[in-house]
C-alpha cells in the first residue's frame, strides 16, 4: 500500500525526473525484461518451474506444436487471423494439451459460480523495515513501468513515449498496486509480456485494452471463468510466448542503437549488466541510472548529437 504511493510520486513528477530515465537507460532495462522473461518462458515451455513433468516429451510437444502454430499464423496468415495469431495458437495448443491429458478442470468444478471480492480482507499492519523494502521494489517497478511504456511505443509507432504517456502509465500502475492491496491480492508489476504483444499484433486501440481488462473484472466475480484462463497449461503458454518475449529484448537493442555505441554508453551498459544483472539481481534499472549519472554525456557530443536530430528532421520535412 505504502510502496505503491512511492510509484505515484514518481509519476507525478516524471517530468522533473525523466531527465534520469533516457534511451541508454530504459533500452539497457528491456534488454533485462527481456532476457528475465526469456528464462521464464523456457520454463513454461517445458513445463513450468518446478514440475514433476519437467522437460517431459509431452510438454515439449504440446509448447512446439503451439509455437509453430503462431509463428504460421503469424507468417501466412491474413486480417484477423494474422492479428490474432496469439489467440488461435493458445485455443490449439489447448485442444491439443487436452488430447494429451494436461489440462486440469478439477478447480473448476470446485470452485463457486460467482462471488464479491471483500476489501481489506486482513488487517493491515505497518513495518517500517519492510516498507522501505517495498518501496525500493516499486520504484524498481515503475522503472520497468516506464522501459515497457517506450517499448510499447517503439514497436507500434517506432517512437518513445512522451512524458504524458509515461506519466500517465506509472500513476495508472501505482493506482492499480494500491487498490490490489484494499483487497488483499498480490503486489502487481507492470506486464512486460504485453510489450512483445504489442510488437507483434501492433494493436494498441485504447478499446481494445479495455475490452481485455473487462475480461479481467468479471473473471474477479466469476471464478469457475476465471479458473478456466487459469487452466492453460505451461507448456500451451510457453509456446504463444517465447517469441514474444524475444520481441521485447529487441526493442531494448532498438533504443540502444538509437542512443548510440559511444565509448561512454559502452562503459554504462558495461556496468549495468555485469552489476545489475550479475551481482543484484532485478537492480538493473537503478545500477544502469546510476552509472548513466556517474558518466555524464559529454556536452559536445550531446550537442552533435542534437544538431543531427536537427538536419534530419529539417530533412524529413522536405
Amino acid at each position: 500500500m505504502v510502496g505503491s504511493l512511492a510509484e505515484g510520486v514518481i509519476g507525478v513528477f516524471y517530468k522533473y525526473l525523466k531527465r534520469l530515465f533516457t534511451p541508454l537507460v530504459i533500452g539497457s532495462a528491456l534488454i533485462v525484461i527481456g532476457f528475465n522473461l526469456l528464462g521464464v518462458g523456457r520454463d513454461y515451455f517445458a513445463g513450468g518451474a518446478g514440475a514433476k513433468d519437467y522437460g517431459s516429451w509431452q510438454n515439449l510437444t504440446i509448447a512446439f506444436a503451439t509455437f509453430l502454430i503462431v509463428l504460421v499464423l503469424q507468417r501466412f496468415g491474413k486480417g484477423i487471423v494474422k492479428t490474432a495469431a496469439l489467440l488461435f495458437g493458445l485455443i490449439l495448443g489447448y485442444g491439443i494439451a487436452f488430447l494429451f491429458g494436461k489440462v486440469d478442470l478439477s478447480a473448476i468444478g470446485a470452485s463457486s459460480w460467482a462471488t464479491i471480492p471483500r476489501p481489506l480482507p486482513f488487517i493491515p499492519t505497518f513495518n517500517a523495515q519492510t516498507i522501505i523494502s517495498f518501496v525500493i521494489i516499486y520504484i524498481t517497478v515503475s522503472m520497468e513501468t516506464i522501459g515497457n511504456t517506450s517499448g510499447i511505443t517503439i514497436a507500434a509507432f517506432d517512437r518513445q513515449a512522451t512524458e504524458k504517456e509515461t506519466s500517465g502509465a506509472v500513476l495508472a500502475d501505482a493506482l492499480g498496486c494500491a487498490v490490489a492491496s484494499l483487497f488483499g491480492a498480490m503486489p502487481n508489476t507492470a506486464f512486460g509480456q504485453n510489450v512483445g504483444i504489442v510488437s507483434m499484433t501492433k494493436v494498441v486501440n485504447k478499446w481494445c485494452i479495455t475490452l481485455g481488462a473487462g475480461v479481467l473484472i468479471v473473471c474477479g466475480f466469476l471464478p469457475k471463468l476465471g479458473y478456466i484462463f487459469a487452466s492453460i497449461p505451461a507448456p500451451v503458454l510457453g509456446g504463444a510466448l517465447i517469441s514474444v518475449f524475444a520481441m521485447i529484448t529487441l526493442n531494448g537493442i532498438k533504443l540502444l542503437a538509437q542512443a548510440g555505441f559511444s565509448e561512454r554508453n559502452i562503459t554504462v551498459l558495461g556496468i549495468t549488466f555485469a552489476l545489475g544483472i550479475g551481482f543484484a539481481g532485478h537492480a538493473d534499472a537503478i545500477v544502469g541510472i546510476l552509472a548513466n549519472l556517474i558518466f555524464p554525456e559529454h556536452k559536445k557530443v550531446a550537442r552533435t548529437d542534437e544538431k543531427v536530430t536537427e538536419v534530419t528532421a529539417h530533412t524529413a520535412a522536405h
